[in-house]
């Protein structure tokens, strides 16, 4: 281009898509001290505890101050979730137990589980993020319009802690 010439570019950006966040908890505004099934609301809606407490020992690991302390058992959801878009949740093995073996799971019905990831927990509070893209949903063979409750699972009996449980729908993920 001459001294006497303009160039002028024009660059079009796609927006990114941001989902919505439907559900949070950090447990903070839970109580729950045995270990025997029972259910607990926080965040404004209920979850099911089997073999689960709300740990705020020193040896729990959290986010926070409290957290799911879970044997073997589970944390499940008592609502369902439609168009999915993205789970996150943090984890980690309670105090000195061994490492634990722990499903992501989702069902239409409570019954019959897809499991989307196993894990092996480890000593630190470690950051799960699962982005339920077409990729992912094409694997588990799910469709996100459907109505799933959602479950994370201890297979063993050593304990782990879960914290900070957040369920996002719509489009998009938070990176």
């Amino acid at each position: 281009a001459s001294s006497d010439q303009e160039i002028e570019a024009i660059y079009e950006m796609d927006e990114i898509p941001v989902p919505t966040l439907f559900y949070e908890t950090m447990f903070e505004d839970a109580s729950k001290a045995a270990y025997e099934v029972g259910t607990v609301t926080t965040g404004g809606k209920t979850l099911t505890l089997s073999e689960a407490l709300i740990g705020v020992l020193a040896t729990d690991l959290n986010v926070s101050g409290a957290s799911v302390r879970m044997k073997q058992g589970f944390i499940r959801t008592e609502f369902t979730i439609t168009d999915v878009a993205q789970i996150v949740f943090y984890a980690g093995t309670y105090g000195a137990d061994d490492t634990s073996t722990v499903n992501v799971q989702l069902s239409t019905d409570k019954t019959t589980w897809i499991t989307v990831d196993t894990f092996t927990s480890t000593g630190t509070l470690e950051l799960y993020s699962y982005i339920f893209d077409d990729t992912l949903t094409t694997s588990l063979g799910i469709d996100t319009s459907n109505a799933y409750y959602f479950q994370i699972e201890n297979t063993t009996t050593e304990r782990v802690n879960v914290d900070n449980l957040q369920i996002y729908t719509g489009e998009g993920f938070i990176a």
